[in-house]
């Protein structure tokens, strides 16, 4: 084609579209394309934005953002429409974004309101749970996370939907408290509540309130208890250049003392969080408990799950990650091994053995990474024995537990689980990445009726074997 060329000759030229799609599209810019579609009507609009779309986005799926970000729409019909949806993306992200990215984001973003609703509507969890999720980020103030060289970019395109969390204050109740979006737990002395950071409050430059802090990662989340633990990530141009890792470590330390706990990327690590909460294998607590999203698994391999003599307990375990003063091995992992809680759960599923029966004893064998067992008895657990009961009348079945015994608070729990967790204490031959089938073995002791009413002999419900380990990506 020419500067001679007549219009008619250059229309039957864009007429061809092997033509037009492959000799003239790829060098023409989108500003071209829209130019040419309203001078030359012989193109086919809907397949040659179609081929923009794969060309500048590598989309093929007529799915897009709607103007919020917020939610992904599936019912656009027009490849241009579709086109400039994710332009503007692009555009509001200062094009530091893929469009995957924003793809996962915000799908991300939709799956978490879905479950929250799910939850609020089963009377399962607060609103304050919702509540505590932060805005997302205005385009400007987007550009400083977005222009600092140490942010990735799948941290922007989960900033360009969700700010984070809301920053805790003094007002703020223990609901507030235990709405941490990256889950909880309570073992005597550990109080572990993971919150997202306030996006908009600290800045890609670390916390502003503390003007010590070292700049040389970017926080993404905080635990408010003990241990004092934070989440980060960093592009390394050496190391990690896309700052894919997502690190654990002291909170004010610097990143020398740091494990990796993700490897995918931060938007990664919080998918497969969420897809953990939306199958149940992160419950939330029930009272007494207190709300939250608790960290011991419930569901999966690492799940014990046995019922005897209509007994049902579930048990797991999670290490409990601690740190000491020896700067050469922050982490307590040296020849003593790994810290790791365990929790059972139990409740009478059936009345076939009698109504009530109340736990008397416990027998727990802790087989270590070496094989060597460790064996511990003793009455109750921490000065509870409970009375676990079951009813069942007028189509509906009850259960629950009376929480009585030297340390219970004498109160009932209806249609609620009797739960009961410690530690094992260091844990020879375990390491986080391999802990050589260390596991934990034994049984519970009740009587049917009560201690001091019984109904016949005590009998044991033994639980499952379950093991002690550190899965990957780790929360």
């Amino acid at each position: 084609m020419t500067t001679n060329d007549s219009p008619q000759q250059v229309m039957q030229i864009i007429a061809n579209s092997d033509l037009w799609s492959h000799h003239f599209l790829p060098f023409l810019t989108f500003q071209d394309v829209a130019h040419c579609e309203q001078v030359f009507r012989c193109i086919d609009k809907e397949r040659t934005w179609e081929r923009l779309c794969a060309r500048d986005f590598s989309l093929h799926t007529q799915e897009a953002p709607d103007n919020s970000f917020r939610a992904i729409r599936r019912d656009i019909k027009e490849w241009k429409q579709i086109y400039r949806r994710w332009r503007a993306w692009h555009i509001h992200t200062h094009h530091v974004t893929t469009t995957q990215q924003g793809y996962d984001a915000i799908q991300l973003y939709q799956d978490i309101q879905a479950f929250y609703i799910r939850q609020q509507q089963q009377q399962r969890q607060p609103r304050s749970y919702q509540e505590s999720l932060a805005p997302a980020l205005n385009k400007k103030t987007l550009q400083s996370w977005a222009e600092h060289p140490l942010v990735p970019s799948d941290l922007v395109a989960w900033y360009a939907v969700c700010g984070g969390q809301h920053t805790l204050s003094r007002n703020n109740s223990d609901e507030d408290f235990w709405a941490a979006f990256l889950g909880c737990y309570t073992c005597y002395d550990a109080y572990y509540a993971m919150r997202l950071v306030d996006a908009k409050m600290v800045g890609p430059m670390g916390v502003h309130s503390q003007s010590n802090y070292p700049n040389i990662h970017v926080l993404v989340a905080v635990c408010v208890g003990n241990p004092r633990l934070c989440l980060s990530v960093k592009k390394d141009p050496v190391n990690d250049p896309h700052g894919r890792q997502v690190r654990m470590h002291p909170f004010g330390e610097t990143d020398q003392n740091f494990i990796v706990v993700g490897d995918q990327g931060i938007l990664h690590y919080l998918q497969e969080y969420v897809k953990r909460l939306t199958t149940g294998m992160f419950p939330i607590a029930p009272p007494p408990q207190g709300p939250g999203f608790v960290l011991f698994p419930d569901t999966g391999d690492a799940v014990s799950v046995s019922i005897t003599h209509g007994i049902e307990i579930r048990a797991s375990a999670r290490w409990f990650p601690t740190f000491s003063d020896n700067n050469n091995q922050p982490w307590q992992e040296d020849e003593e091994g790994l810290n790791f809680g365990y929790s059972f759960r139990m409740r009478k599923v059936d009345s076939s053995f009698g109504g009530t029966c109340q736990l008397v004893s416990r027998h727990f064998e802790f087989v270590n990474g070496h094989g060597v067992v460790r064996r511990i008895d003793g009455d109750a657990v921490v000065g509870k024995q409970p009375l676990l009961f079951y009813t069942g009348s007028d189509g509906r079945d009850s259960f629950g537990y009376h929480d009585i015994g030297p340390a219970g608070d004498n109160l009932v729990y209806l249609d609620t689980v009797f739960t009961y967790q410690s530690q094992t204490g260091p844990t020879a031959g375990t390491t986080r990445q391999d802990t050589h089938g260390a596991h934990v073995r034994g049984y519970f002791r009740f009587i049917p009726g009560t201690i001091e009413k019984p109904n016949g002999p005590t009998y044991d419900v033994p639980f499952n074997p379950f093991p002690l380990t550190v899965p990957f990506p780790f929360y």
